[in-house]
């Protein structure tokens, strides 16, 4: 029988990591993404398996700028409920201009 403590998981499998949470900078990554996005048509889509972190980076980077003339967008497709291409482009404009 096990004598330790068990506590609470720090990890979220609902929400992504942000606001005061736990998130560790991947700073190569962040690195990477400034040098990047340094190009004045860079543009940079982040996709991937779930859970590996693209949500967290993203409010990440809402609270920490890489750069004051970039803006980060933060979009979530999971809540997205239409099927017309017009309203998703209005949504994420209104996402923007928030």
């Amino acid at each position: 029988m096990l004598d330790q403590t068990i506590t609470e998981n720090p990890y979220s499998f609902s929400t992504p990591a942000g606001n005061g949470r736990l998130f560790v900078e991947p700073a190569p990554l962040l690195t990477w993404l400034t040098e990047h996005l340094a190009d004045p048509d860079g543009v940079i889509l982040l996709y991937g398996q779930p859970r590996i972190g693209k949500s967290s980076l993203l409010l990440h980077l809402l609270d920490h700028p890489l750069n004051p003339h970039l803006l980060p967008l933060y979009f979530d497709l999971t809540a997205l409920n239409t099927d017309s291409l017009a309203v998703f482009l209005y949504d994420l404009v209104q996402t923007a201009v928030n």
